[in-house]
């Protein structure tokens, strides 16, 4: 099995390269993308796969994807990490918490699940509908009920 990977690796592996460079426009980022697609094909091996030059370009294709995506999601957090001020007065951040946090505990576990794994877990309407067990129109349901209510609950504490 070794010596046929080497053989699909020596016949394929500067057309995968290209492939993850012409889809990435990054040398580096098609070097990792190939190696980790020939890793893969190392550990689980060419045997059962029909077409294994097909296998491998959509996986380099994916790789390349993935790596955009979660470098995407990672810049996000950084961004939105950077973008929080730190108020002059650590009593109005706690003040502004504890007003929060009672908000949250009005509401029905099915909302209050639904606002922190958005708001705080960053998570979209379909993760969340599967954590829920529910339908993703249900989340905005929820979501939109809970923010109501919790607006309500703010605007009568006088945060």
């Amino acid at each position: 099995m070794a010596q046929c990977l080497e053989q699909f690796v020596a016949a394929h592996g500067r057309e995968l390269l290209s492939l993850a460079y012409l889809i990435s426009g990054n040398t580096d980022r098609a070097h990792d993308a190939t190696q980790s697609v020939i890793l893969r094909l190392t550990e689980r091996g060419l045997d059962g796969l029909e077409n294994p030059l097909a296998y491998a370009r959509r996986a380099v294709a994916n790789e390349i994807c993935d790596g955009y995506r979660r470098e995407a999601s990672r810049n996000r957090v950084i961004t939105r990490l950077m973008e929080i001020e730190v108020p002059p007065d650590p009593e109005t951040l706690t003040t502004n918490a504890i007003v929060v946090r009672e908000a949250l505990a009005t509401l029905p576990v099915r909302q209050r699940t639904a606002i922190v794994m958005r708001f705080y877990g960053d998570s979209n309407d379909r993760e969340i509908a599967e954590t829920l067990g529910c339908a993703t129109v249900t989340v905005r349901v929820l979501i939109s009920r809970a923010m109501k209510k919790m607006r309500l609950t703010m605007g009568q504490t006088g945060a």
